[in-house]
């Protein structure tokens, strides 16, 4: 009898140790999304036809589109940003909370890998000698000229750069010691360059530069005074006409996004938070505040390709100004690409500007850009992978944010310079998930008092408060 119970004891914790292990979840390792790779790949996504308008008629139409733009809780931190590390997103900044999409309990994980693009490497040997080529990749932006430094290595030691000659074949491309620069005029042509590096000894290695040209699938001037509604749509349901029961409404010290919280004049536009309550009938809450928020869904969307916006932001605490990426679909559930080491994580929102003039300590310099990962295999679990970069003036200031979609990358502008590239991404997922295309979305958020977008330092007199677009633009790889 005491044998039979000790076995069925050893049976009983045999399973309790079978049942831990699968129910512990994995997390992708940190350094995930800046794996370095050779030989960049281009992929060229032809599925977006252009109209006349310059608007691509590749389309889902609002029924197909169901993802809520502002499904925000309100749930906000109310750490300040002030303790923010230039270049990672740390715990201590709680910017895990995606603009118009805040959700608490979310893993923020610091990202360790050097956010550099995507680096080639070419080696020979020839005459004795070994002779390696290495530069760092990245595809650049319409009507600006790239510069890449080549670094050459023969028989494994750097050489000076007066014992290296450089040369190509395709007219226009110039050398300075053993740098290449490429004009736009060249690099339109979407034709791949060679480069070759001649040492002294003889040995000589060809460098291979790819080039994307961009063709315009999208452009928004804000020329005119009214907003161009065949571009761009809102998809509020909250009113600012107070309900008969108003009095009874909980009421949050926040704002939430309406219709036609912006005007268009001077050939911009500004949206706006404004002292104006508005109401969410469904759940009986009053925001005391509105505010602006548009995107493209239903009207334009594509799969990879540049996303840009001349943007001057906010000029006050407290508010967020922001330009981001959102796949078709429901909000966590479709994504643009997926990480290539644990392809179970999608990458659902790309965020090109979050900005605060109470970043960086209020230096009114800093802004992060984020990219939010969910585990579609594991009860979606989320992680923020965000940094922050500075602008030379002030973020008040116009300044262009691009990015630049691949299937295997996303590359990160802030003017015409380079600040961030994410690699090791790829098209297909763990199984049963595809890419889908993305929209754009402008906005601008009004959190609560002190969260992560800073302290509020303006009064009611100050309002409205604008965040201002210049324009808006999306290109094509052809």
């Amino acid at each position: 009898m005491k044998t039979t119970i000790k076995r069925l004891v050893l049976i009983a914790l045999c399973m309790m140790m079978v049942f831990s292990l699968c129910c512990c979840k994995k997390t992708p390792s940190n350094d995930s999304v800046n794996s370095t790779v050779s030989n960049p790949v281009i992929n060229i996504d032809d599925d977006t036809d252009v109209s006349s308008e310059g608007v691509s008629s590749d389309v889902t139409t609002s029924e197909d589109t169901d993802s809520t733009v502002n499904s925000d809780t309100d749930t906000d931190s109310t750490t300040s940003s002030n303790n923010s590390v230039i270049g990672s997103v740390t715990s201590s900044d709680p910017s895990d909370v995606a603009s118009g999409n805040n959700s608490s309990g979310n893993t923020v994980i610091e990202n360790t890998g050097d956010d550099t693009p995507t680096t080639s490497t070419t080696t020979n040997t020839e005459n004795g000698h070994t002779i390696t080529a290495t530069y760092e990749w990245h595809p650049g932006l319409p009507d600006t000229n790239i510069s890449y430094p080549i670094t050459i290595l023969v028989d494994n030691a750097p050489v000076n750069a007066s014992q290296v000659t450089l040369s190509s074949s395709t007219s226009g491309v110039s050398f300075s010691g053993t740098t290449v620069t490429i004009p736009y005029s060249v690099r339109a042509a979407g034709k791949t360059i060679t480069v070759t590096a001649k040492h002294s000894s003889g040995a000589k290695c060809d460098i291979i530069i790819p080039c994307f040209k961009y063709t315009q699938t999208f452009n928004d001037d804000f020329n005119g005074t009214t907003l161009d509604r065949t571009k761009w749509s809102e998809h509020s349901s909250l009113t600012t006409t107070p309900p008969a029961d108003a009095a009874s409404y909980q009421v949050i010290d926040r704002a939430k996004s309406v219709k036609d919280c912006f005007e268009v004049k001077d050939g911009k536009l500004n949206m706006l938070i404004k002292d104006q309550p508005c109401y969410d009938t469904a759940n009986k809450i009053k925001y005391l505040y509105s505010e602006c928020c548009l995107d493209t869904r239903g009207n334009f969307m594509q799969t990879y390709g540049l996303f840009q916006a001349n943007i001057a932001c906010a000029k006050f605490g407290g508010i967020n100004t922001a330009f981001w990426l959102l796949p078709n679909g429901s909000y966590s559930t479709q994504y643009t690409n997926f990480k290539s080491e644990d392809p179970r994580w999608g990458l659902a929102e790309i965020d090109i500007l979050e900005a605060s003039v109470a970043f960086g300590n209020k230096d009114r310099k800093t802004f992060c850009i984020s990219e939010h990962y969910y585990n579609y295999k594991d009860n979606y679990d989320h992680i923020n992978e965000g940094k922050y970069f500075k602008v030379k003036d002030t973020i008040t200031n116009f300044h262009t944010y691009s990015c630049v979609w691949t299937a295997d990358a996303l590359y990160y502008y802030v003017d015409s310079d380079l600040v961030r590239s994410t690699t090791g991404l790829q098209a297909k997922s763990a199984g049963g998930k595809s890419v889908q295309r993305a929209y754009m979305i402008i906005d601008v958020a009004l959190y609560l008092d002190n969260a992560w977008v800073g302290k509020r330092d303006f009064t009611k007199s100050d309002l409205p408060i604008a965040g201002t677009v210049d324009w808006v633009r999306a290109y094509k790889f052809k």
